[in-house]
């Protein structure tokens, strides 16, 4: 299945991305930034409420991928999140586009997922200077300062320093 999203919405994305508690299977963040969750055959949406509520605190765009066995998962999902299909040929079908929603991204949990040098570059952007603490009240002290700033300009600045860790920018 990832092979198939894979060459279906473009070949570079982060796998196994940390949102939250949850781990989302995959992300694209050009032209829109979004996350996949998969559901195979042998999954169960027993977890999936939760983990789409994390993935909805990092990113504005969510989808699900079901085969076409699970496709009744569907059925309970918020309209927010996205379905996608796969078939046993591994053709990719959207079934229900995902909403563009950025009231839910949480801007602590947004920052938690960046690497500390991704934070430092973010905060560089808005603010220019690194703050004059110790490393131990380092991340604190930019989430103060940046969650003070509008959620798109944050996540948008936030997911321009995560394309850094795409395959071709390594």
């Amino acid at each position: 299945m990832r092979a198939a999203l894979a060459d279906f919405f473009g070949p570079e994305n982060l796998q196994e991305f940390r949102c939250h508690t949850s781990r989302i299977d995959m992300v694209w963040l050009n032209p829109q930034p979004m996350g996949v969750e998969i559901k195979s055959d042998k999954d169960t949406s027993r977890r999936l409420a939760k983990q789409l509520s994390n993935y909805s605190k990092v990113f504005p765009a969510v989808y699900v991928t079901l085969t076409r066995n699970n496709l009744h998962y569907s059925k309970a999902l918020n309209q927010r999140y996205g379905v996608i299909a796969v078939d046993e040929k591994c053709s990719v079908d959207i079934v229900r586009p995902a909403h563009c929603v950025y009231d839910t991204i949480d801007p602590a949990i947004l920052m938690d997922s960046l690497r500390i040098g991704e934070l430092l570059k973010v905060h560089a952007h808005f603010f220019c200077q690194q703050p004059n603490v110790p490393n131990t009240m380092l991340r604190q002290t930019i989430y103060r300062a940046l969650c003070l700033l509008d959620i798109r300009e944050l996540s948008t600045e936030c997911y321009t320093v995560l394309e850094n860790r795409l395959p071709d920018h390594v």
